[in-house]
């Protein structure tokens, strides 16, 4: 004999009805017990929702309308995306992203509104935007330093005198000022990074630099250059 009924359940705010077969079997030990039966149950058909849906049953759900608490309507409304602190729709008019508190209790109560976890979010996500600003700036101002070095760069000629793994010691470095060539007879320090170079004293290079101050190296008080990668 077999028998079906409704089970109607409630999900996210949404009652759905779902239809579970059973049926009436026999025992294996009925046969010794005088024909004793046991309901047991035989086949569960459950709608079961995808993965996203199994978090909340509105996301990627088309729905006629949507009235927020002040009583705005958006028509034929499709969820597209649920944060802590708001959710993200389609509708006809175009797409947008609607506060939490934008909605009806009804609807928050659906969509899982916590108002905890929904400032923690938006904590979190003024935390991410701060330093991902201070990042931006920090390579906005590490390429004005880099244009701003590449402006007031100039070819300077050298010979090599020793190489250090933050530079070389250069002597007879020579650029020219003001379209006049100048020639220094001192020993001068270009910072550079010596390992993408095969380097070795003696060596003649001609590279940018620019002038940076000075630098002590081995008690000695060197004019300092900077060079500029082109």
């Amino acid at each position: 004999m077999k028998s079906k009924f409704l089970a109607v359940t409630p999900g996210a705010g949404v009652w759905r009805e779902e239809v579970m077969k059973i049926s009436f079997l026999e025992s294996p030990l009925s046969a010794k017990s005088g024909g004793m039966k046991m309901l047991s149950l035989f086949f569960l058909c459950l709608a079961l929702p995808s993965l996203a849906e199994e978090t909340n049953p509105w996301l990627n759900k088309v729905i006629p309308q949507l009235v927020l608490a002040s009583g705005k309507v958006y028509e034929t409304v499709k969820i597209t995306r649920i944060e802590p602190d708001a959710v993200t729709i389609s509708h006809e008019a175009g797409i947008m992203r609607i506060p939490m508190e934008a909605l009806k209790p009804e609807a928050q109560e659906a969509l899982g509104y916590d108002p905890e976890k929904a400032a923690e979010a938006r904590v979190a996500a003024a935390e991410a935007a701060a330093e991902d600003d201070e990042k931006q700036l920090a390579s906005a101002a590490l390429q004005g330093e880099v244009r701003a070095l590449a402006e007031s760069a100039r070819l300077i000629r050298f010979e090599v005198w020793g190489v250090r793994k933050d530079g070389v010691e250069a002597f007879g470095v020579t650029y020219k000022d003001r379209g006049n060539p100048v020639r220094e007879k001192s020993i001068h320090y270009v910072e550079m990074d010596t390992a993408l170079y095969d380097l070795y004293e003696g060596q003649v290079l001609s590279i940018l630099a620019v002038q940076i101050g000075t630098k002590k190296v081995d008690g000695r008080q060197l004019r300092l250059w900077k060079h500029v990668p082109e």
